[in-house]
């Protein structure tokens, strides 16, 4: 299982790369078919590229932070500790809707973020920005995006995942283009021992770059 994390900083270099590929092969097909690129014209569209990658490299580093602070604040709530903990059937709507309002805040302040997920250990839902949906859901949730190997998220999210950064694409329809970075977190995040749920952040692909 450790073969198919891939942290931080590298797999979002990785996702950008596989991004600026798509880009650059139609650029390519574009001046074979219709060969009136002009070579000045191709010089500018490597140095955009390479401008870029290089940008991306230089803001990796602070992205990761921002990442990881965030997934750290969803952590420590405390309407989702009380969630979490509850190990009755007990939990009302209303104990949900308040959490959801404060994890709506969250992807709000936070434009890199796209979804948030909670999955909880001991119940067999998953709590999003807007909803509690069951388990079917959430088992159709977890399989929808895979590992380069097909591994699907419901294998994944047995294990404990410290800041874990993982590259996913859809099953449906496998490819760069359909790729994104997703953040895992074990909850309470400030625990090694204890795990009461996982967080999930995916994130927001226009905003890696």
């Amino acid at each position: 299982m450790n073969k198919l994390l891939k942290r931080g900083r590298s797999v979002v270099i990785a996702w950008i790369l596989s991004y600026m590929l798509i880009v650059a092969l139609a650029v390519v097909g574009n001046i074979i078919t219709t060969n009136i690129f002009a070579n000045s014209f191709k010089e500018q569209i490597f140095k955009d590229t390479t401008q870029t990658l290089d940008h991306a490299r230089k803001n990796a580093d602070d992205r990761m932070r921002d990442i990881r602070k965030t997934a750290h604040l969803i952590g420590a709530n405390a309407n989702l500790d009380k969630l979490l903990s509850d190990k009755s059937n007990s939990t009302t709507a209303l104990n949900y809707n308040d959490f959801i309002s404060e994890l709506r805040s969250y992807q709000v302040a936070n434009s890199f973020i796209k979804k948030i997920f909670v999955f909880p250990e001991n119940k067999d839902n998953v709590i999003s920005t807007t909803y509690v949906r069951d388990a079917v859901y959430r088992r159709q949730l977890l399989s929808q995006y895979v590992t380069v190997d097909g591994t699907d998220m419901t294998e994944i999210i047995k294990e404990p995942h410290y800041s874990d950064f993982l590259l996913m694409t859809a099953r449906e329809r496998p490819s760069a283009s359909s790729s994104v970075v997703v953040f895992l977190q074990s909850l309470p995040a400030d625990s090694q021992k204890r795990r009461d749920g996982t967080l999930m952040l995916v994130m927001n692909s226009s905003s890696l770059l």
